[in-house]
């Protein structure tokens, strides 16, 4: 989940907010991307990458998103899933944002 900060929402109930069902695999370090993500990590993150890959439990995990929810504010709630976006609500609410 990723959710605006509470400082700068008008509501705390009401925050702008995101989540996901994922799929989780772990990135082994023999391949090519870990070695790929390494490199984009170091050059981001500086030296310090250099010493957690050395450390014998740091592991990495790539997410695959399957499905989501949008919470823009109060009556404003989508679901995300594949390429789609739909409003989540009663019957009237959806065909209302079709429209």
């Amino acid at each position: 989940m990723i959710i605006a900060d509470e400082q700068g929402a008008p509501q705390v109930l009401g925050r702008k907010r995101v989540s996901y069902t994922c799929s989780v695999h772990e990135i082994f370090r023999e391949t090519e991307i870990c070695h790929i993500l390494y490199e984009q990590f170091k050059s981001k993150f500086g030296g310090i990458m250099e010493l957690l890959f050395q450390l014998p439990d740091f592991r990495m995990f790539g997410l695959d998103p399957l499905s989501g929810r949008y919470i823009a504010g109060f009556g404003k709630a989508y679901t995300l899933k594949g390429d789609s976006i739909a409003p989540i609500g009663p019957d009237e609410i959806r065909r209302a944002a079709a429209s």
